[in-house]
């Protein structure tokens, strides 16, 4: 695939020149614009007999003005910390009362920016930092400071950054030197506990009056994040990476006039240049998307993705499509590229051509979903391998009416598997009843025969027991029944037990209900209610479960008589 980064490639003597052509301050535009970025608040105060409010609105800072309850009885309904329009510009503002505050350390704020600059000579110059918003009492106009991070400057085949040194103690000072990076990245690295990363980037229209006027970041970035980043109001990341892609790859315009925004967009999020379908260094669009004319021509015109040229590439080179054209013909016929994807996944596993496969989808599926019947056709393949089908037929491997085939495969499957795990179960069947089968007085315990009976049993008692048929076969649970002697075969009362691990582990009850689990009116509990039969039942087990040669109960009583 290839990764790409993109190392700086200017000589010291113009590292020093392009630097020096950066100015730290904000001119008066770009403060006012950043200074939108923050909260804006109308601080007031309240005069005579509380019917004039003299205020200041930091949004449009033009100073203090008065307003009094006569023209606008409405303002004084809304006090401290609720936001309402401005009187004077009728912007949004949050209302702040001078007599709440002491301090402004409460409404300081900070924001990433980054700022556009056009040099002289077609220079991108972008400056990026933490502009910071603060208030005093002197002046209650907010004042905006600008403390640079980076430097980053862009021409075509040209590429700079640099950072500003920090001091022992991590922090970066005004007069601090600024240090070469040797990579150019994204100004402000994402942390995990703090911020993605993101930042505001000021004035993108400045592109237009430098070199890299070309590079189609606005339609590339609203097509990838749905932002425009004219607006100026919603925060950015990768932007100024993509700029830097641009410098050395400008066949990046190209790909987003195709449409390929999602090509751009691993090249430069991801580093990934996909060298196997690109050529990032090309000048025509045959060159750029590796094809003839006539292919790139019908791609362009598809307004296909990387997603569709990757599935095309993996096609043409297994020889199962021969051109662009064809491959389009089929993507309409599959209902898109991946559906086709799969579709040639199951031609290639029976030995037949894509074209094939797909005529005969097309055939079985009519006017219904083909993605359905290629996924009934899919599994009807997967069950034929296990069943032992002769796909080399043609009327086995593609049948008329796949339904119904799908079908009889289904419950040929569901026979084999009952049957099999019928068999893995007798052997277990004889164990349980060993271990379990018990009886005295008019009582007696019964093992389960199938997973059928355990489903019945749940039926019949009206409680969740046919949910463990499957885990009592496989032994990941006991399931026995209490049964009357009289009638062996009728429900009557559930146990799940607590498997024995080894011989000298011990056998508990975890679960005993009868009908409804005993949830009705003037019910017994199982256990209350066949206390004596359950005790000596599991003092049975205890002692090791013995029997006579007759295959019947040995009591401890019967034991230490016959002693």
């Amino acid at each position: 695939m290839g990764r790409v980064n993109l190392p700086t490639n200017m000589t010291s003597e113009e590292s020093a020149h392009y630097l020096g052509l950066f100015d730290p301050y904000f001119s008066d535009e770009e403060e006012e614009f950043v200074s939108e970025l923050f909260e804006p608040y109308l601080f007031y105060e309240t005069w005579g007999r509380k019917d004039v409010r003299e205020c200041v609105c930091t949004h449009c800072r033009c100073g203090r003005f008065e307003v009094s309850k006569t023209d606008k009885p409405r303002f004084f309904k809304y006090s401290h910390g609720e936001c309402i329009e401005c009187p004077n510009c009728g912007e949004p503002v949050q209302l702040v009362a001078l007599g709440r505050m002491r301090t402004f350390s409460s409404l300081e704020e900070t924001r990433r920016v980054t700022i556009c600059r056009a040099g002289k000579n077609g220079e991108l110059l972008l400056t990026s930092g933490w502009a910071k918003k603060e208030y005093s009492w002197n002046d209650l106009k907010p004042i905006v400071w600008f403390n640079e991070k980076v430097r980053t400057c862009l021409l075509p085949g040209k590429r700079m950054q640099w950072k500003k040194q920090r001091d022992w103690y991590g922090y970066r000072h005004e007069n601090a030197g600024w240090v070469e990076c040797p990579t150019v990245g994204e100004p402000f690295a994402p942390f995990m506990w703090s911020s993605d990363g993101s930042y505001y980037f000021m004035f993108p229209e400045r592109i237009q009056d430098t070199s890299l006027r070309y590079c189609q970041l606005g339609i590339w970035y609203h097509e990838v994040t749905s932002v425009d980043i004219d607006d100026m109001r919603d925060p950015v990341r990768q932007v100024v990476r993509y700029l830097s892609a641009y410098t050395q790859y400008p066949a990046i315009e190209m790909a987003v006039k195709l449409g390929l925004s999602d090509a751009v967009q691993e090249l430069v999020c991801d580093g990934l240049k996909n060298s196997v379908y690109i050529n990032w260094k090309a000048t025509t669009p045959a060159e750029f998307l590796r094809m003839q004319k006539t292919d790139a021509k019908a791609f362009i015109r598809s307004e296909g993705q990387l997603a569709q040229l990757r599935i095309f590439r993996e096609l043409n080179s297994t020889n199962s499509v021969e051109n662009m054209q064809q491959y389009l013909s089929l993507v309409m016929t599959c209902g898109g590229s991946k559906p086709l994807a799969r579709l040639n996944g199951i031609a290639r596993s029976v030995g037949i051509s894509l074209k094939q496969a797909c005529n005969y989808v097309r055939k079985v599926a009519g006017s219904a979903d083909t993605t359905r019947t290629m996924q009934l056709w899919n599994d009807y393949i997967d069950m034929g391998h296990q069943l032992g089908y002769d796909f080399s037929r043609p009327d086995v491997l593609m049948p008329k009416d796949l339904g119904d085939r799908h079908d009889t495969a289904v419950k040929t499957i569901k026979v084999q598997l009952e049957e099999e795990q019928n068999q893995r179960y007798r052997q277990r069947y004889k164990q349980l009843r060993k271990l379990y089968e018990f009886e005295l007085d008019d009582l007696c315990i019964v093992v389960p025969k199938s997973a059928q009976e355990i489903v019945n049993e749940g039926k019949t008692l009206q409680h969740c027991v046919g949910g463990y048929a499957d885990r009592h076969i496989t032994g990941k649970v006991d399931i026995l029944f209490l049964r009357h002697r009289k009638t062996p075969d009728r429900p009557y009362i559930t146990i799940e037990m607590r498997p024995r691990v080894n011989a000298m582990s011990g056998i508990n009850m975890v679960q005993i209900h009868g009908f409804r689990n005993e949830r009705y009116k003037d019910a017994r509990r199982p256990e209350e209610k066949h206390r004596c039969f359950l005790d000596t039942w599991s003092e049975w087990m205890l002692h090791g479960s013995k029997r006579d040669k007759k295959g019947r109960p040995i009591l401890l009583e019967e034991k230490e008589k016959s002693a």
